[in-house]
């Protein structure tokens, strides 16, 4: 009997033992987690921050990257006629030259057979005072430099370097089609340099292909390239 009472009081003597080390683990536990949450509450910030730091910092890159193809094809304008007529030959489809004229010439005209009756300021000599510039360049710098001394230094309505670029690419996608690819990437570009770089507005840059696409449709038609 004494045995029994004596092994019950030894029960009860080490059951809050037991009971006490268990609820130390758990306040342990408990606290441990406390802190974790708590750290990650405190450098979620940092690191939500961090990551919009790189992610703004990637997208001016981008930015800038694509800003200076669009200002490097934009100066391909100039030399895209002549490059047009020698891929023409190159690739030996020299007999079609006529065609190839009567493609590009209508439309690139027709753009500065409006100028006398309608004349307004290229973008970017009115929007001074908006936030968005187009960022400085050596390209830009370049494409300006030409700009002033070799064009008109007005607006042209519409855009006779969209219609000539894009004229010249549809008729070497026609006659040969991998290096008319090469051309209507370049044409892609130039229209969106002439929009991107304020160059033209983007009426201008949709009537030249417009005109360039109505010009190529017409005398495929009246060639009898197009049936019926």
């Amino acid at each position: 009997m004494d045995n029994v009472l004596c092994n019950s009081e030894i029960h009860d003597a080490e059951g809050p033992v037991i009971a006490d080390h268990d609820v130390r683990r758990f306040q342990i536990a408990v606290d441990d987690t406390v802190l974790v949450h708590v750290f990650q509450r405190v450098t979620k910030p940092a690191g939500d921050l961090q990551s919009v730091w790189h992610r703004q910092e990637f997208d001016s890159l981008q930015q800038t990257i694509e800003r200076l193809a669009l200002e490097f094809a934009y100066l391909l304008c100039y030399p895209l006629v002549p490059c047009g007529l020698a891929a023409l030959y190159l690739t030996g489809m020299g007999r079609f030259a006529e065609e190839f004229w009567n493609i590009v010439i209508p439309p690139a005209y027709l753009c500065y057979a409006t100028f006398p009756f309608v004349q307004t300021l290229p973008p970017r000599a009115i929007e001074n005072a908006v936030v968005w510039q187009p960022q400085q360049s050596r390209l830009r710098t370049l494409n300006l430099f030409l700009v002033r001394h070799v064009t008109t230094q007005a607006n042209t309505f519409p855009s006779g370097h969209v219609a000539a670029s894009l004229a010249i690419a549809l008729e070497l996608t026609r006659l040969a089609p991998a290096v008319g690819a090469i051309f209507l990437f370049f044409a892609i570009g130039i229209a969106g340099g002439a929009f991107i770089g304020r160059y033209h507005y983007a009426v201008d840059v949709l009537l030249g292909a417009g005109l360039a696409v109505i010009s190529f449709v017409t005398v495929l038609f009246f060639s009898g390239s197009i049936a019926g």
